[in-house]
């Protein structure tokens, strides 16, 4: 009967532990400061957009809705109606673009509401990619960019969730950023959280 020696045995757990965990590709703050600065073009463009729209949008705080029946139903209706028209064009702004592989987008009232209540939007607000056990978040990694908050980790695309190392199948994780920045308009703030990875890995 085959017996694998200790060093066979140690070659065999060495290789394990580096699919297990990706040392080697695990992404660092030199990395991270890189990929932001080639990325930010792309970053002040999507923030640029959502600006736009978020101030056509101009949600109020639901103690500012009219009192009178018939005004906070016309009121209301249109609100919904700027809302449908955000969602739609917010994902317009995000979709097709190849590096971004997730976002988290909701909006918020801080001065009315304590704790300010995060609202979602039908279509917009769930895209969040699936990150690697261990990932600091933006909100957590005291790494500002101007006023934005970054932070890097190792994140999984849909679809391409498995790869080969060494004849093993492995998950394909991508070295990412996070991006997390606000958008003021009035009483109201866009929360965003961008998903980034600059070369994805087949």
């Amino acid at each position: 009967m085959f017996r694998p020696s200790s060093a066979t045995l140690a070659l065999f757990l060495l290789a394990m532990t580096s699919l297990q965990l990706g040392c080697s590709d695990a992404p660092d703050r030199d990395w991270a400061n890189t990929a932001y600065d080639q990325q930010k073009p792309l970053i002040d463009e999507i923030e640029a957009g959502l600006t736009k729209e978020f101030k056509a949008f101009a949600p109020v705080p639901y103690t500012e809705y009219p009192k009178d029946s018939a005004e906070h139903e016309k009121f209301t209706k249109d609100l919904n109606r700027r809302r449908e028209a955000f969602d739609k064009a917010a994902m317009s702004l995000l979709e097709g673009q190849e590096k971004l592989i997730g976002w988290e987008i909701t909006y918020a009232f801080p001065e009315s509401e304590s704790p300010p209540i995060p609202y979602s939007f039908d279509k917009t607000s769930d895209h969040k990619p699936a990150w690697k056990p261990g990932t600091v978040r933006a909100a957590k990694r005291p790494e500002k960019k101007a006023h934005r908050s970054m932070s890097w980790g190792e994140y999984l695309i849909r679809g391409k969730e498995k790869t080969t190392k060494m004849g093993l199948e492995t998950s394909n994780y991508q070295s990412g950023l996070e991006v997390d920045f606000d958008i003021i308009h009035e009483k109201a703030r866009l929360d965003v959280r961008l998903f980034i990875v600059p070369e994805i890995k087949e």
